[in-house]
C-alpha cells in the first residue's frame, strides 16, 4: 500500500490581504493570504494537484493523508465570511487519486459541528488501512483567540488507547497537525514507550521536512515533520514576510509504503520554481532517503 501525506495547504483568496478586508469588512485577513511565491493560493493548489497527480501516476496511491492546516481561517478570530476549509473540500478535496483523510490544524479553527459537517467526519478520527490502524489525531481542539490560531492541547490519551483496544494487535501510526512532546505529559512519553505496536509518527506545523527520534523515554519512535505547500514561517530581521524563500522551506509531501514486513518512508520535493521577495528560485525534483521500520502483524486486517 501507498499512502501520501500533504500538510499545511493553507488555502485562501488569491487577492491582497488589504483587498480581501475591503470587501470584506471586518475581517483580520492573514498576512500570509494571498500571492505568495509566484503563485496565487488557487494556482498554488493546482501545483499541488498536478504533482499528486504525477506521482499517482508513477505508482498508484492507495490513500492521502492531510494532517491540517488546510486554511489559514483561524476561526472566529478573522472573520473572513467565507469558510475556506469548505471551499478547499468542494474545489480540490474531489481531484485526489486517492481516498483522502482530513483533520484540522491550529488554523483550521472550527468547533466541532462546524468541521463534521463538512467533512462529515469528527475532527479527530481512526482508520485501518491495510491492516494498521492509523490514529488522527486533534491536538489543536480549543477556539482561535489570535492570528496563531489555536493553542496546542496535549494527545487525548483515553482516546487513542481506546481506539488502540478496539484494534488489537495492529500496528499503530500516529498523525496530527503536530506533536509538541514538551508540551506533553509523563503519561504520553510513556503510552509511546509502552506501546511496541506504535511504528512512528508523522505530523506538519512547521512547514520543514524532518524527521527526528523521539528520546528512549518516549520508546525512540521516529517522528516524521512532513513540511508544507505553502509558505516560509521565521520571521525576517523580526518581520514576517511570507513571501521569502529558504530551501529548508521548500514544497513537499511524504510517502510511506506499507508491505508486510515493515513500513517504509521518505519525502518528496517536486520540481518549483518560486518568485519570492529575495530572488528567483528553480529546483528539480529530489527524493530523500528511506527509512524503513521493521512491522509486527498480527491483528485484524482492514
Amino acid at each position: 500500500m501507498r499512502i501520501l501525506l500533504i500538510s499545511d495547504l493553507h488555502f485562501s483568496a488569491d487577492i491582497s490581504p488589504a483587498e480581501y478586508e475591503k470587501q470584506h469588512p471586518g475581517a483580520r485577513a492573514s498576512a500570509a493570504s494571498g500571492p505568495l511565491l509566484g503563485f496565487l493560493p488557487s494556482e498554488r493548489m493546482e501545483k499541488m494537484i498536478s504533482v499528486i497527480e504525477k506521482e499517482h501516476e508513477a505508482a498508484p496511491l492507495d490513500a492521502v493523508i492531510i494532517p491540517g492546516d488546510l486554511s489559514i481561517d483561524d476561526y472566529p478570530f478573522r472573520h473572513l465570511g467565507i469558510n475556506w476549509c469548505e471551499k478547499f473540500k468542494d474545489l480540490y478535496l474531489p481531484r485526489f487519486p486517492a481516498p483522502t483523510f482530513v483533520i484540522p490544524g491550529n488554523h483550521d479553527s472550527y468547533p466541532e459541528e462546524i468541521w463534521h459537517g463538512i467533512f462529515g467526519k469528527s475532527r479527530q478520527f481512526s482508520t485501518v488501512l491495510d491492516g494498521c490502524l492509523f490514529l488522527l489525531a486533534d491536538t489543536y481542539r480549543d477556539p482561535a483567540k489570535s492570528a496563531s490560531g489555536s493553542p496546542y492541547t496535549p494527545l487525548d490519551l483515553a482516546w487513542a488507547k481506546g481506539e488502540m483496544e478496539k484494534h488489537p494487535g495492529l500496528p499503530v501510526f500516529l498523525v496530527a497537525h503536530y506533536f509538541r512532546p514538551e508540551s506533553e505529559s509523563q503519561d504520553f512519553l510513556d503510552f509511546l514507550a509502552d506501546n511496541p505496536r506504535i511504528v512512528m509518527l508523522f505530523m506538519g506545523h512547521s512547514h520543514r521536512f524532518e524527521v527526528r527520534r523521539l528520546p528512549q523515554e518516549a520508546g525512540g519512535k521516529p517522528l516524521v515533520d512532513i513540511g508544507a505547500f505553502s509558505y516560509y514561517t521565521k520571521p525576517t530581521n523580526g518581520v514576517w514576510d511570507f513571501d521569502i524563500f529558504d530551501p529548508e522551506w521548500r514544497w513537499g509531501y511524504q510517502i510511506l509504503e506499507l508491505t508486510a514486513s515493515a513500513a517504509a518512508t521518505y519525502h518528496v520535493f517536486p520540481a518549483v520554481t518560486y518568485r519570492a521577495h529575495n530572488g528567483i528560485f528553480a529546483f528539480e525534483q529530489k527524493t530523500t532517503e528511506r527509512i524503513t521500520v521493521p512491522l509486527c502483524r498480527g491483528g485484524e486486517s482492514g
